[in-house]
């Protein structure tokens, strides 16, 4: 995987930086913030991705003062995870996915 850079999120989008928690439940505090929602009103993360190999990625990379980056998305919204060099980990959240009109279907007309 290559380093990803982390731009400034833009308006709207919510951005976290806690180093006292873990990365899933830093990505779930953060979805939940963004979209005001509680933790336990949002799917459980492991239907997007597993919880304990996203804390193991970014544990070694902390262990190994090395830049990651994971981009994801999870309950309608798109999620981009990434430790710096110095083992900081910054969550940017974009909840306008999750407000985007979904492409209808129109039916087939019989004659």
């Amino acid at each position: 995987m290559q380093p990803m850079s982390t731009p400034s999120p833009p308006a709207g989008d919510e951005s976290s930086s806690d180093d006292s928690v873990s990365p899933a439940i830093a990505v779930v505090r953060s979805i939940a913030s963004a979209t005001g929602r509680q933790p336990h009103e949002l799917a459980p993360l492991y239907d997007s991705i597993d919880p304990d190999a996203l804390d193991a990625l970014f544990e070694h990379a902390r262990d190994r003062s090395a830049s990651t980056g994971v981009s994801f998305s999870h309950d309608g919204v798109e999620v981009e995870l990434c430790v710096s060099p110095d083992g900081g980990l910054t969550v940017d959240v974009d909840p306008a996915l999750g407000r985007r009109p979904r492409p209808t279907r129109r039916a087939a007309r019989s004659r």
